[in-house]
């Protein structure tokens, strides 16, 4: 928290490959221009739809979805054009395609990292979820 706040960000909720939903896990993913970027990994996080929404606990994964396209997994992040950020809003249930939405970056919980399969990673955002909730107090 070097700003003396968390890091936030600003973009457009657009329509992803929809491996989140399939997965248990929908997702809003973000897409951001022009914006300075947090390392890439997997966060606990507040987002509010802008303008003026109230919080919505999240966990938000920032980088390149190794499992799924494991080509671009040694890539690096860095101007990676196949950089996302999606966004998991704990206990919602909105179509929100097209709205802004505002991601304050709360936590870093862990790097990004290629699993296995899709168990392997469904049993990781399993924790990576009950983790965030902890922190977002809820």
């Amino acid at each position: 928290m070097l700003l003396g706040r968390p890091f936030d960000l600003d973009g457009e909720v657009v329509q992803g490959a929809g491996r989140g939903r399939k997965l248990g896990w929908p997702t809003a993913n973000i897409r951001t221009s022009n914006e300075l970027l947090p390392a890439v990994g997997v966060y606990a996080v507040r987002a509010r739809l802008l303008p003026g929404g109230p919080p919505i606990a999240g966990a938000a994964n920032l980088g390149l979805n190794p499992t799924f396209r494991p080509e671009v997994a040694q890539a690096g992040a860095a101007g990676h054009p196949l950089l996302s950020l999606e966004v998991h809003l704990l206990d919602f249930a909105q179509d929100i395609y097209g709205r802004r939405l505002r991601v304050e970056f709360v936590h870093r919980l862990r790097e990004e990292r290629r699993f296995p399969g899709v168990d392997a990673l469904k049993a990781q955002i399993t924790q990576d979820v009950e983790h965030a909730r902890k922190l977002l107090g809820m």
